[in-house]
């Protein structure tokens, strides 16, 4: 038995070190005894729940299915050796439900969530105030997951803050209690928007931290759960100091993992994602470049055959796509599609987050549209939007966003074969996005302007006005709304820029084309400056100047058209995709200063001055 009291000290030393070499001593040792213990030894029960307790520690979140079943039999077989009235009864059923926990987490099947709250109530049952409570909130979070029932979470919610008060001040359970707390709270934040459940997770995390030595492995855990925290309070809030302390904690939790920590990959996810809301919010390509690496060491560090490759692919496929948009050579946007088709093909079907990955693979072959030109990727486009959607069951957090998808590649499909089928299609989907929401979500300003873009589109093809006049006056509102973010602002600014000049074109309302140009000159003079948008902006507000030009015949509109398509093209990427059509538009430009304005620029002036 003496191999067997090395293997517990070698799961305690990891327990406080994190170093997974003990943690693969502890098994080997755990399982030589395992294979060498008589059946009915008074040790044996105790050996296999300490090889359960280092094989689910090994495997993590992300490690391999086979490691999480020799757990679950070793739990089992464990149980199975002890007396009903047994004292230590209470703490192996809770032992049980943790390794049903795990592989449910792996399977999703609910006979596994269900086996495990059965064992950890029969858990509470021996011992009210038992630390199962813990465990107990877990699988009601994991519930949650499954039924999006708000119920489930304020359960799993109570019974961690029951978890909370069975330990010391300052101990290690003491701390690991309140970041699940911590992670729970910011559940409820994501689906209710409440403010005090973000605080209450942000001073969560920081007092787990103040109790977590600067060598504990859990310290990356929950520097990882801060920077989480403070990345979705910037989301709904867009202040910048929460995003920029987002990176700087989840840098640290990567720096602070170890190259064999399970757990890095996910890691090195979460700090992608946080480039990439870096970027969203500054509009700085480098922090494309840099979300795009840490997506792929995340990919390289997952392995072919972890549980959350999916995941790691779909990172690197939507950061892939995102650096192309902004400039990104066409190599980006094959790279994504193929990523992104990896990721909802080794995806299993009861994976929670499929329908995000349709939606992503969707946004890849609509951008891979724009850039060959092939109606057959916008087709495929609005096919997997539509599967996504579909995925996705009512009272899912991101249908809004996945219906926002298909209303985009459905209106661009429209554009391409005139169907007007797809064009009162993308209309309902914009509809029914907007139906899902309200003006707090991060969601609304680009929500709302999907739709009064598609309502548009439907009056100018169809004469169809309905709904049209008011999307546009909610866009106006929705600027000047203390909810929307500075970026977001800027960005909505322009689409109401391209409906007034729309609109203008329409009924030929010199208010309407005056409007617009105003509205888009406001919004650059407060873009930040070498924001990914501003090339675009430019292009737009040239546009409109020179078409002004050509009614008014002012000098004044052409020199500044001329001036801000050539500041266009010097911001612009030498590969961007729309890099070509600007570099004609100037041109024209060029060619109408040579020529003398129109006797109908003149006749227009007179009517203008007419009323």
């Amino acid at each position: 038995m003496h191999i067997a009291a090395l293997g517990a000290a070698l799961q305690l030393r990891f327990e406080t070190r994190g170093n997974v070499a003990d943690l693969d001593r502890a098994i080997e040792a755990g399982r030589a005894v395992r294979d060498t213990c008589p059946t009915r030894h008074s040790a044996r029960f105790a050996l296999l729940t300490n090889l359960s307790v280092s094989l689910l520690a090994r495997a993590g979140s992300d490690g391999p299915i086979g490691e999480v079943e020799e757990a679950v039999s070793s739990a089992e077989d464990a149980l199975a050796l002890l007396p009903l009235g047994s004292h230590r009864r209470a703490s192996v059923l809770e032992n049980v439900a943790l390794a049903f926990l795990a592989r449910f987490e792996r399977t999703r099947s609910a006979a596994d969530l269900d086996r495990a709250e059965t064992l950890v109530q029969q858990s509470l049952d021996m011992r009210s105030e038992h630390c199962a409570w813990g465990t107990y909130a877990r699988v009601q979070f994991e519930r949650y997951r499954l039924s999006n029932l708000p119920d489930d979470l304020d359960t799993a919610i109570t019974a961690c803050r029951r978890a909370t008060r069975n330990h010391p001040e300052g101990s290690r359970k003491w701390a690991s209690s309140r970041s699940e707390l911590a992670l729970l709270s910011l559940h409820r934040y994501n689906a209710t928007g409440m403010p005090e459940d973000v605080a209450s997770a942000a001073d969560l995390c920081t007092q787990a931290l103040s109790a977590t030595a600067a060598d504990d492995r859990e310290r990356p855990v929950r520097l990882s759960l801060l920077a989480d925290v403070l990345h979705a309070r910037h989301v709904r809030t867009r202040r910048t100091e929460d995003l920029v302390a987002a990176v700087d904690a989840m840098t640290r939790a990567v720096q602070a993992t170890r190259d064999e920590d399970v757990e890095r990959p996910r890691r090195l996810a979460a700090l992608a994602a946080a480039h990439r809301s870096r970027f969203r919010h500054t509009g700085e390509p480098r922090h494309l470049d840099a979300a795009v690496g840490a997506s792929r060491d995340a990919l390289r560090a997952s392995g072919a055959d972890r549980p959350r490759r999916a995941a790691h692919l779909h990172g690197l496929g939507v950061a892939l796509r995102t650096r192309f948009q902004a400039g990104g050579a066409p190599e980006d946007i094959e790279e994504a599609v193929r990523v992104s088709r990896e990721a909802v093909a080794v995806a299993s079907a009861g994976d929670i987050d499929l329908p995000a990955y349709l939606s992503d693979l969707g946004n890849a072959l609509h951008r891979w549209y724009e850039q060959t030109g092939e109606v057959a990727h916008l087709e495929e486009s609005v096919a997997v939007a539509r599967r996504s959607v579909g995925a996705a069951p009512e009272g899912h957090p991101a249908r809004a966003d996945f219906l926002n998808n298909l209303s985009f590649s459905l209106r661009v499909l429209f554009q391409a074969n005139g169907n007007t089928a797809d064009l009162e299609s993308a209309a309902e989907a914009a509809t029914g996005a907007v139906a899902g929401t309200n003006e707090k979500d991060h969601l609304w300003p680009g929500l709302m302007g999907n739709l009064a873009v598609a309502l548009t589109l439907r009056l100018e093809h169809t004469g169809n006005a309905e709904g049209a006049d008011a999307a546009l006056a909610e866009c106006e509102r929705a600027v000047r709304s203390p909810w929307i973010g500075e970026v977001d602002r800027l960005k909505l600014l322009g689409v109401i820029s391209a409906l007034r000049l729309k609109r203008f074109q329409l009924w030929n309302r010199a208010d309407e084309l005056d409007s617009g140009i105003s509205t888009l000159q406001a919004a650059l003079a407060a873009m930040p400056e070498g924001h990914a948008d501003t090339p675009h902006m430019l292009t737009n507000l040239g546009a409109a100047l020179h078409l002004r030009f050509g009614l008014t015949g002012s000098r004044n509109d052409l020199e500044e058209a001329i001036a801000s398509t050539e500041r266009a093209l010097a911001t612009m990427p030498p590969n961007h995709v729309h890099r070509a059509g600007c570099r004609h538009n100037l041109e024209l430009m060029m060619s109408d200063g040579r020529r003398k304005p129109s006797r109908w620029a003149a006749r227009f002036r007179r009517a203008r001055r007419e009323g």
